[in-house]
């Protein structure tokens, strides 16, 4: 269903004419502000869509996104000079891929011309619809006066409440939980006070300009912001000398969030959205994940065609980058698939020309084609809308958990039957995801419940959450962000 001028359930804006066009000339468009302060939270987080933020800012930060101009200054320090640009056009040689250890908050300093592991290419992609995701062990827990299922065994409580549209999470070494709070423009700090982690925000970095992931690495903190990326001295809990490290992101048009992880090699990797539904572009930055050195320079393209590829983590002990990707709108309630998978460097997904298990888009498919384009891992439930992902490595659930992965899927807006809206539990056997199954289910729209399209954005029918991005803590919960309700839950397994 085509929405102009208004959000998508990836967070998508409209611009009329430009969805199903060329983006060549995407730098000189404006993403429409909204005024979040001005905005309910609830109807804040509904502006978010499913793979963004609404746009916009409060007026005294001056952030609303201006391709022509610099992005506002955050409070940390009061200039800041850029390390390194961002290529927009050339990419380096791929680099051969290296193995190293596993990923960590602090990872080694990179070897000259290392890379994440390649993975071995898929042959055939695990297909996965709604109705093999659905798990009859859950068992309902309340909650906010709402109900959650869960595996038997788990609780979920609220550990923090009234955020404003908080997006992508880590923890540091310490223990201090660090969230980036997209609708407030800032990264606010839960800190480790007597061996418990605190339900008290304390703002770190503020005037930002829709920042949606943050990162640790060393002695830093790194924060995406929609046209930046800046890194910040970080040190007990606090954040100063601010530097720009990648400058001149693309124009965030439709999709404006960005992904900042680390890898083992101690190199910042970075996805970016792509600047319409479909079409053709002429910055390599879309659409694509970007790899850098820890200083910002030394950009290189490790792979694209990637639509809108918001969850990144690197697998432990093995060095392999997945990524959560989803598929283009209005090809109806099952198409294409939206994606889990892993990530080699130099492969084309094929975004726009082909999707699914190289099926040529109908729109921008060619003669060439889809023989070259890399299969996904997992093709789940069109719509899903997947966004974090993370790896479960601690101790407190049960064994057959270890290893697994945990994806927030955000829920569809124009599916005539919703789909998401929960947690989901990829199981890994030999190396593959072999089964994904409902892990945490619950706030989806009832009956028909389709998201709507109003005049001032989405509005869920029904639903009353939207799982964003799940991390694991120090104490082996998994912490999982609403931006929808605007809070943080802890999922604990108690037997």
């Amino acid at each position: 269903m085509a929405a102009p001028e208004s959000r998508s359930r990836r967070g998508d804006l409209r611009v009329s004419g430009q969805s199903q066009a060329s983006a060549g000339q995407a730098g000189a468009l404006r993403r429409t502000p909204v005024l979040k302060s001005a905005l309910p939270l609830a109807f804040a987080a509904m502006l978010a869509g499913c793979g963004g933020a609404p746009a916009g800012s409060p007026a005294s930060a001056s952030v609303a996104a201006r391709p022509s101009a610099p992005p506002a200054a955050s409070t940390v320090a009061a200039s800041a000079k850029p390390i390194a640009a961002a290529s927009a056009t050339a990419s380096p040689a791929p680099s051969k891929p290296a193995a190293s250890a596993a990923a960590s908050t602090r990872p080694s300093p990179a070897k000259p011309g290392a890379s994440a592991a390649s993975p071995s290419p898929v042959t055939q992609t695990l297909a996965v619809p709604e109705a093999q995701m659905a798990s009859s062990n859950l068992r309902p827990v309340n909650i906010a006066g709402h109900t959650i299922n869960l595996p038997p065994g788990f609780t979920i409580s609220l550990f923090a409440q009234n955020l404003r549209v908080p997006r992508f999470m880590a923890f540091d070494g310490s223990g201090n939980l660090a969230v980036a709070e997209d609708g407030a423009n800032r990264v606010v700090l839960f800190k480790q006070q007597n061996g418990q982690l605190s339900a008290t925000p304390n703002p770190l970095i503020t005037g930002l300009s829709d920042p949606t992931s943050v990162a640790f690495y060393q002695d830093w903190i790194y924060v995406a912001e929609d046209r930046q990326v800046a890194r910040y001295r970080y040190s007990n809990g606090s954040a100063a000398d601010r530097q720009v490290v990648i400058p001149n992101l693309p124009a965030a048009i439709d999709h404006h969030t960005r992904t900042a992880v680390f890898g083992p090699d101690g190199a910042l990797y970075l996805s970016i959205g792509s600047p319409c539904n479909v079409c053709a572009i002429s910055d390599e930055r879309y659409a694509s994940i970007g790899r850098y050195n820890a200083d910002g320079g030394g950009y290189s393209l490790f792979a694209k065609g990637l639509r809108n590829a918001v969850g990144l983590a690197f697998q432990p002990n093995s060095s392999v980058l997945w990524a959560t990707v989803m598929g283009r709108d209005n090809l109806g309630d099952d198409t294409p698939w939206d994606l889990i998978t892993t990530i080699r460097q130099g492969a084309d997904y094929g975004w726009p020309r082909c999707y699914n298990d190289r099926q040529r888009d109908p729109q921008f498919g060619t003669q060439a084609g889809c023989g070259d384009i890399a299969l996904p891992e997992v093709g789940i439930q069109a719509h899903s809308a997947p966004l974090g992902l993370a790896f479960y490595t601690g101790n407190q659930f049960p064994a057959e958990y270890r290893g697994d992965m945990f994806v927030g899927l955000h829920g569809s807006w124009n599916r005539s039957v919703p789909t998401g809206y929960k947690v989901v539990n990829a199981h890994f056997d030999g190396g593959r995801i072999v089964t994904v199954k409902d892990f945490a289910t619950g706030w989806r729209p009832q009956g028909g419940g389709q998201v709507v399209q109003t005049p001032r954005g989405l509005g869920a029918s029904g639903a009353w959450g939207r799982p964003v991005q799940p991390v694991v803590g120090p104490d082996g919960s998994l912490y999982l962000s609403d931006d929808f309700l605007g809070a943080i839950y802890r999922i604990a397994f108690s037997g």
